[in-house]
């Protein structure tokens, strides 16, 4: 085959990968959920380069349901051992707060 058959390939998968991806990547944006969004929009270009829209398609939809469907974690206040200034509480106690002197 000819070197301009394999351009078109890589051109054109990447095209419809970037176009299929485009779906997890706005929706993943749109919920706050950036590392899930960078990743559908890369998986579906990956997918496109082996099985074409029969495999970026459903990897999409894939990411999709995650975005959608998985909350988001809660951040945890909550001071941790080694942080400076932490006193670890003693026999239950309540956090006790630095004493700056």
């Amino acid at each position: 085959m000819e070197m301009g058959f394999y351009i078109g390939f890589f051109i054109g998968a990447l095209v419809m990968g970037s176009i299929v991806g485009l779906i997890p990547l706005i929706a993943g944006i749109v919920k706050k959920k950036k590392g899930l969004a960078i990743a559908g929009f890369i998986t579906c270009i990956i997918c496109n380069f082996i099985a074409g829209v029969f495999l970026s398609v459903p990897a999409a939809i894939v990411f999709l349901l995650i975005i959608l469907l998985v909350k988001p974690k809660e951040k945890n206040n909550a001071p941790i051992y080694g942080q400076p200034g932490y006193v670890p509480p003693v026999n239950n106690a309540p956090y006790q707060a630095p004493v700056n002197s």
